[in-house]
């Protein structure tokens, strides 16, 4: 109803058609939104019982029974009697020589027990240990995965392994003989979660997810590209993963190692790699040997071919070293070189020293070769009646 404008001074006025007023009032409610601060009390207090020690690291474990199978560094499997734990004692291992201290496997770094087998992830791939006799574990079957293995997860008759290859799906029905089912080349892979028909899989390009229905076929369902997570946990529809956005840092050296070939055999010139920065996952790193500088050593210094491979970086391992092998000889030559160059690396690494250079010094003499004397004589010279001059 439109109201027409004047000048005229008059007392508020109300308009009316015959409305009624039937809820004449409406309440407003402020909901509190601020997060409450909590106090927690745990209803027993934590004692801690004893530690466990051991030569390298422990990189997993797993608690069964009585018993504690732990993946180590440099002791394979290692099972312990926990029945007392104050005082867990070793109670057996696997693929290592007590007397010697001698390691003759990879290092393990998960293990999942089921019944009586421990599926572990090794250096060496997957290795299917049978535990029945916990005092003397021996090895029941192994499935190479053609590198480091570095997670697994077994369901039913599969076992999903994490590897630097990607994600390997390999049937372990008959555990003397696993097979090869399928696999998901992502490269690098450090952990694997499986949930119904998907594998969540942590790589160096971040969360992948594997549809692994059909698992001698895994197809790529989606990503979420963080670059490099290591770790990866599902939950209902939630899946956390660690994402560590410090990079390792790989370095060289010394700049230059000289020393002389030998006659014979190989003479081992050893040159270290340095990981610093983020040092709590995985990477790998390419080498090769070529001939560098004025004199330079060719192919026949090393045996027939120029040298060249891969470093592999375990989870918190801050150095490896590589080592080349010069081949000795007797041929007389000038100072040879050669440059060791660091390429390749994986999982977000940067390098920082890329090169470095080794000196072969001669050490071969002339053959045949007469040596020089000098004679020095007092007096130089005599009279013919015997006085000197």
């Amino acid at each position: 109803m439109p109201a027409k404008n004047h000048l005229s001074q008059e007392q508020r006025e109300k308009l009316s058609n015959g409305a009624t007023i039937s809820t004449a009032s409406a309440t407003g409610t402020i909901i509190h939104n601020d997060l409450a601060l909590a106090t927690i009390q745990l209803p027993f207090p934590i004692k801690l019982f004893t530690k466990l020690s051991q030569s390298g690291s422990f990189y997993n474990f797993q608690i069964v029974g009585n018993y504690a199978y732990l993946a180590t560094e440099t002791g394979g499997l290692e099972i312990r009697d926990i029945s007392d734990p104050t005082n867990p004692i070793v109670k057996g291992r696997w693929n290592y020589n007590i007397s010697s201290g001698s390691v003759t496997s990879g290092s393990v770094y998960k293990v999942q027990v089921i019944g009586n087998y421990a599926y572990a992830a090794s250096g060496r791939g997957l290795e299917i240990i049978d535990i029945s006799n916990p005092t003397a574990p021996t090895l029941k079957g192994n499935y190479n995965t053609s590198g480091t293995a570095w997670n697994v997860q077994i369901v039913g008759n599969y076992a999903y392994a994490a590897s630097n290859r990607g994600l390997e799906i390999i049937d372990i029905s008959d555990p003397s003989n696993p097979k090869s089912k399928g696999s998901y080349p992502s490269g690098y892979v450090s952990d694997v979660q499986v949930v119904g028909k998907y594998a969540y899989a942590s790589s160096g390009r971040g969360l992948e997810i594997i549809d692994i229905s059909d698992p001698s076929n895994p197809k790529s369902k989606g990503s979420y590209p963080s670059g490099y997570v290591s770790d990866v946990q599902v939950v209902g529809n939630i899946g956390v993963t660690d994402i560590n956005e410090t990079v390792a840092n790989l370095s060289i050296s010394p700049s230059n190692v000289t020393q002389t070939e030998g006659n014979s055999g190989n003479k081992p010139f050893t040159f270290t790699v340095t990981r610093t920065g983020n040092t709590t996952g995985t990477n790998s790193v390419n080498w090769k040997v070529t001939s560098s500088g004025t004199n330079f050593a060719d192919a026949n210094d090393f045996g027939g071919t120029l040298p060249s491979g891969t470093l592999t970086f375990a989870p918190n391992k801050l150095t490896e070293t590589i080592t080349i092998n010069v081949t000795g000889d007797t041929s007389i030559e000038p100072n040879e070189t050669f440059t060791v160059t660091l390429s390749s690396p994986t999982n977000g690494a940067t390098i920082t020293t890329t090169s470095a250079t080794g000196t072969i010094t001669n050490d071969d003499l002339p053959v045949n070769v007469l040596p020089t004397i000098t004679l020095a004589v007092s007096p130089s010279s005599v009279q013919e009646d015997g006085t000197t001059n």
